[in-house]
């Protein structure tokens, strides 16, 4: 077996010390690159689905500024509620106005709840009511 001197072990040893620190080094600076890389992934999908997002008025292809309109002037005969798709609550509108025109006081009950709901149309974020009303 041959020996080597001890001057020569030691660069050995700190040659096999430097290339373990090189190989670190490298695996490090690898996984933080790798976590950079990942990082400008989610951004990219965040920016795309950012950009994909559509206005909630044309996501449920309903107005709420019509619909307001509606309930204000055609309320009585549920014609917002139709518009939004309520086809149940406008034929209930309907019929109680049509059935009860000659009370007045029906009518003028459901013109009331209209113009309420009117206001709640007017007042409530695009969000909700794309959500609501689709």
């Amino acid at each position: 077996m041959v020996t080597l001197p001890l001057q020569m072990r030691n660069r050995r040893g700190s040659l096999r010390l430097l290339s373990i620190v090189v190989y670190v080094a490298i695996i490090v600076s690898m996984s933080l690159s790798e976590k950079h890389k990942q990082k400008i992934r989610e951004e990219e999908e965040y920016r795309a689905k950012v950009r994909k997002e559509v206005t909630p008025e044309s996501s449920s292809g309903k107005s709420k500024v019509v619909a307001a309109l509606l309930a204000f002037f055609l309320g009585d005969f549920g014609i917002h509620k139709f518009y939004l798709g309520k086809t149940g609550q406008g034929m209930i509108y309907l019929i109680l106005t049509v059935l009860f025109f000659w009370t007045v006081i029906i009518p003028f009950i459901i013109a009331i709840i209209c113009w309420i709901e009117a206001v709640i149309y007017l007042t409530m974020d695009d969000k909700t009511f794309a959500e609501k009303y689709k």
